[in-house]
């Protein structure tokens, strides 16, 4: 089991739209949560989870990102 703080550093990211201006992507942190299993001290896998974060910089528009990720692992040495 594991838990992080993620911090997102951007570089200069836009959502060009045709209607208006450019509308900027900004930067935040989320939480991420995770469990996984190691066999054999070699293979490992993991489910992570981060929790919801706003990309949108923008009157109006809201924006939420959340991903799931499944993580497969092998030790070398």
């Amino acid at each position: 089991m594991n838990a992080a703080f993620v911090v997102d550093f951007r570089k200069k990211s836009l959502i060009n739209y045709e209607k208006s201006s450019d509308i900027e992507i900004k930067s935040s942190g989320n939480f991420a949560f995770g469990i996984g299993y190691k066999y054999n001290n070699k293979y490992s896998v993991e489910l992570r989870h981060q929790t919801s974060r706003d990309l949108l910089n923008y009157a109006g528009w809201r924006s939420n990102y959340v991903g799931t990720s499944i993580i497969v692992g092998y030790t070398l040495f």
